[in-house]
């Protein structure tokens, strides 16, 4: 979720040649004490054509909470750090604040892929996004690669419910496998228009009783808005 900074209706001085700033918008750009300048990155809408949505929610976790018994039955506690998001007036003890879960929004439909369990989270590399997919060691006996065989077809679901087709392969003879993702995973990089420090998660979940297991497949662009990165939703 954005909140707006400012709204201006452009001059004939913002269109040729610059765009004033309102002065109560000036400290969300930080510029550094004793300079007078700084330069900032920006993005539109129509930048990042990959993504099927013409808005990108940008959101930023508050909190995460286990719940007690007490937050099922009557009230969730806050925790102390997070209380001043809620901008309770000075004076005042309570206020009433308005949410939303992802069910109530028509235009973001719920993930059509119930990933029960993350197998693994990557910030990409550039071998990542331009040969192969680097896998951690302790993730590849979730992809069951037969004894005596060094590679196999492995089908994953990407958050759109598209089937993509990988291999997962390890060295012959190595000490060191060094598993990887390829044939196949650098199709999904540029079709979802993945760069160096975006990120994916990988996760598994059992086939409803069938022999082995599902993979699901999620992708996070990194933007960064005034020098903070912020990620995409789920692509």
């Amino acid at each position: 979720m954005t909140k707006r900074l400012f709204e201006e209706t452009l001059s004939k001085t913002g269109v040729e040649y610059r765009v004033a700033i309102p002065m109560g918008s000036l400290p969300a750009f930080r510029i550094p004490e004793g300079e007078f300048s700084k330069k900032v990155d920006v993005f539109d809408n129509s930048s990042l054509s990959e993504s099927p949505s013409p808005l990108i929610k940008m959101t930023k976790r508050l909190f995460e909470k286990t719940l007690s018994k007490t937050g099922v039955e009557y009230r969730v506690a806050i925790p102390m750090g997070s209380l001043p998001a809620f901008r309770i007036p000075e004076g005042e003890f309570s206020k009433k604040v308005d949410v939303f879960d992802n069910s109530s929004l028509p235009e973001s439909p719920p993930p059509l892929i119930k990933m029960t369990k993350k197998l693994f989270e990557k910030t990409l590399s550039k071998t990542d996004v331009e040969y192969r997919m680097a896998i951690p060691m302790d993730s590849l006996s979730a992809f069951e690669i037969p004894e005596g065989e060094y590679s196999k077809k492995v089908d994953v679901l990407d958050n759109n419910c598209c089937r993509w087709s990988f291999r997962c392969s390890t060295r012959k003879n190595d000490p060191h496998p060094k598993p990887v993702l390829s044939s196949g995973w650098i199709k999904f990089v540029k079709k979802k228009g993945l760069k160096e420090g975006d990120q994916v998660i990988v996760s598994v979940s059992d086939k409803d009783g069938a022999e082995g297991l599902q993979f699901g497949i999620q992708a996070r662009k990194r933007v960064k808005l005034f020098g903070q990165d912020l990620w995409t939703d789920p692509l």
